[in-house]
């Protein structure tokens, strides 16, 4: 064999036995001491057992039970540690009688000084007693300290973290204070998902210290778990955690208060969120969501449970929407029904189930006689006037929910007498009927005049006497309701003194017949303010001279949109729209104008069997702070056209301003408008939003 062959063999064996133990998996070698009963604790006293190897004679056996006396103790096998701090852990009072626990307990105190890999004893007669002999064994020199899979802080960076130095006696009191100084570190900065950073520990026999660093958790992927009712690419979109990076407190903290957020902003009740890292590098956030699992009410002498469970907008088995909830607690306020309405919740059958729990106080008397004056009108009437008006309801009749409903009115432009009666809730399966008996006369409505430009009007009286009935469903998951009502009634119109004769062609007398199916969809996160969701209406009316004297169709749609800017701030948008057979009579006609529609110009000032109108709006609060007080800024744009007229957008209708919205506790939300058009300017006062 070559020289140099055989002189690089001998030098590379010395180099792999190095690398070997160095990069070893710290697989205990002869003579090297495991630490890791260290690592497992993090805080507290390391339990120790010592076993004390006494040479006991028959003699001893005997008094095994008895106690001893201990004239001398004697140590052994220490060459660092003096032996005055090793008899001052001893602390036993010799000469005196004292058991067996007492010697083990002094040798745990030993052993608690942190030098002595281990602690043994004996007993050797003397005189009338006994000489304690303990033995100890001392820990190693620590020669040199090697950390292994540090990146993030440097070794003297984690030297300066410890007391342990070379040249001195290994502690294990002193190591454990050092691990606890290097963990708190590492959390300090926020690198979390392992529970000792100090991973292992072995000394081995010629002093040399390896600490087996893990700085923190590798990310490999992030898995989002538990979600039911926002998308898992929604909420991926907010986590700060990114694979190939560390596990960071700072990122896991960003991320659940972001998921937090989405949840309320979406009104979804969130329990809670976990983390559970895996040693593999996977991230399980796992979403705990509050599903409804019951409901109970408490409180209840009269009401029936399910007139109170039947308001509450929520579907068992699905995720709690809070606005939903908070929109049905409204309702329940102002049913007339209750003084007070409060809720809480409660743990279900399994964990993420809820129970949600309303508590009542009845009103004592749901039933009022009434007496009033005031400004009345009608829909579809131009005129209000001063009335006086006496009315009788039940707002709860036999505990059921149920609606009845009496009154009687008198005015300048005003005479009706109506009775009606409504069930929302005893039905089953979500089933809505009632009925109601209307005879009324409005005088003074208005009808504009045939041919002449710009338009003006003539005014005639409206007699209608007859009944309807109505039956429906509601679902409440779908947030929908459609409802089918029957009408008939007798009506007379009859024109004022200074009518022209071309407004004859307008004025009818006889039986008015139809069936009316409307549908709608509420999505709307709160009914009063909303700032996000949507409201759909529809409606279809058809009348027949099988029900009546007149046959005609009328179709009707509402479209209402809301989009949150911001976080207080909100858009509105409204679609109206209409279309009425040419034969539709005036009473059976759309009319526009007003706080609900074109709020420059008086209440229907437009009539017609087209209809066409887009609101827009942006709503804002007034101040920084929470606060019931709102502006906002508006356009309308529309028009109704008779069927002799064309539809068409260059006759559209403007107007635009800026109001003020602010809450009443009695009355709810008051809103006060200012519009403007080129024809007008008006002051526009109502309880409620325009739309």
């Amino acid at each position: 064999m070559p020289m140099k062959a055989y002189t690089r063999r001998w030098i590379l064996i010395p180099l792999l036995l190095l690398l070997l133990a160095l990069f070893s998996t710290f697989s205990p070698s002869a003579g090297e001491m495991n630490l890791n009963f260290l690592i497992a604790q993090k805080t507290g006293n390391v339990e120790t057992k010592v076993k004390t190897k006494a040479k006991e004679t028959t003699h001893d056996k005997d008094r095994a039970l008895k106690k001893l006396r201990i004239l001398k103790v004697e140590v052994q096998g220490n060459r660092f540690v003096p032996e005055h701090m090793i008899l001052e852990a001893v602390d036993l009072k010799l000469g005196e009688p004292i058991s067996r626990e007492d010697i083990s307990k002094a040798l745990n105190r030993v052993y608690s000084l942190g030098y002595f890999a281990d602690v043994d004893a004996g007993l050797r007669p003397y005189k009338d007693g006994y000489v304690l002999v303990i033995k100890v064994a001392e820990n190693p020199v620590v020669k040199k300290i090697v950390f292994i899979g540090n990146k993030l802080l440097s070794r003297g960076e984690l030297l300066e973290l410890m007391d342990t130095r070379p040249g001195k006696l290994l502690n294990f009191k002193v190591l454990r204070e050092d691990i606890q100084r290097i963990n708190k570190e590492y959390n300090s900065r926020g690198l979390i998902g392992v529970i000792n950073h100090v991973e292992d520990m072995r000394i081995t026999e010629n002093g040399v210290l390896y600490i087996k660093i893990k700085e923190g958790l590798m990310v490999k992927e992030v898995k989002v778990e538990g979600n039911t009712v926002i998308p898992t690419d929604k909420i991926m979109k907010l986590v700060r955690i990114k694979p190939g990076h560390y596990l960071r407190k700072q990122d896991l903290d960003l991320t659940m208060k972001a998921i937090a957020n989405l949840y309320k902003e979406a009104g979804y009740l969130l329990l809670d969120i976990r983390t559970v890292p895996s040693e593999d590098g996977v991230v399980h956030l796992k979403i705990l969501e509050g599903v409804l699992e019951d409901i109970e009410v408490k409180g209840l002498k009269k009401t029936k449970p399910y007139v109170v469970k039947e308001q509450i907008e929520l579907v068992k088995g699905k995720v709690i929407n809070l606005n939903y909830l908070k929109r049905s607690l409204r309702n329940l306020s102002f049913s007339g029904l209750f003084k007070n309405v409060s809720i809480d919740f409660k743990a279900g059958s399994k964990p993420g189930r809820v129970i949600l729990v309303v508590k009542v106080l009845e009103e004592p008397k749901t039933g009022q006689l009434v007496l009033s004056a005031a400004l009345a009108g009608a829909s579809g009437s131009n005129r209000g006037g001063l009335a006086g008006a006496l009315s009788v309801s039940e707002l709860n009749y036999k505990g059921k929910g149920q609606r009845l409903f009496l009154q009687w009115q008198r005015g300048d432009y005003i005479k009706q007498l109506n009775f009606s009666f409504w069930d929302p809730y005893s039905a089953p399966g979500n089933v809505i009927w009632g009925f109601s008996y209307f005879d009324t006369e409005y005088s003074l409505q208005r009808v504009p005049i045939p041919g002449v430009t710009p338009t003006q009007w003539a005014y005639y009286t409206d007699k209608r006497r007859g009944f309807s009935i109505s039956y429906g469903n509601r679902n409440i998951e779908r947030r929908s309701r459609w409802l089918l009502t029957l009408s008939r009634y007798h009506v007379d119109t009859i024109p004022s003194a200074d009518a022209p004769p071309s407004v004859n062609r307008y004025m009818i007398s006889g039986n008015i017949g139809s069936l009316t199916l409307s549908y709608t969809v509420d999505t709307r996160d709160d009914e009063f303010m909303p700032f996000s969701g949507k409201y759909d209406s529809y409606s279809v009316e058809y009348a027949n001279k099988l029900l009546g004297d007149f046959s005609y169709t009328k179709f009707q749609m509402e479209l209402r949109r809301y989009w949150k800017s911001g976080k207080r701030n909100v858009i509105a948008a409204r679609l109206l729209a209409g279309w009425a057979s040419d034969n539709t009579p005036i009473t059976s006609m759309f009319v526009m104008g007003g706080a609900d529609t074109l709020r420059a110009y008086p209440y229907n000032s437009f009539i017609g069997t087209k209809l066409f109108l887009v609101s827009l709006e942006y709503r804002f609060p007034l101040f920084k702070k929470e606060s019931q007080f709102y502006g906002a800024v508006f356009a309308d744009y529309g028009n109704t056209f008779l069927p002799e007229e064309k539809f068409s957008f260059s006759n559209m209708k403007l107007d635009y301003g800026f109001g003020v919205l602010f809450s009443m506790p009695a009355l709810g939300l008051i809103r006060l408008d200012y519009a403007m058009s080129d024809e007008d300017r008006r002051v526009v006062i109502r309880v409620g939003q325009s739309f």
